[in-house]
């Protein structure tokens, strides 16, 4: 079996020098179906830059989702 594609990005962008920002066992879903597509990675040279809690993945109430991905979008704006 081979390596997933997410996997292959993530590896891909560590190995030119990024990361990804956030704690990975705390990334918060950016689907309405809960599952984590959206990801912010920057590079190791510009990651002290950053602003620590600048990045935030807006989500709505458990109930609107499905209201949310008729109306607007099956991702969360980051």
């Amino acid at each position: 079996m081979g390596i997933s594609g997410f996997q292959y990005i993530f590896d891909y962008f560590e190995g030119v020098g990024y990361e990804h920002l956030g704690d990975a066992s705390n990334y918060p879903d950016t689907r309405v179906n809960g599952s984590e597509i959206d990801h912010v990675l920057v590079s190791k040279k510009l990651k002290a830059d950053v602003i620590s809690g600048s990045f935030k993945v807006h989500t709505v109430p458990n109930g609107d989702r499905a209201n949310y991905r008729k109306t607007f979008s099956d991702h969360f704006p980051v």
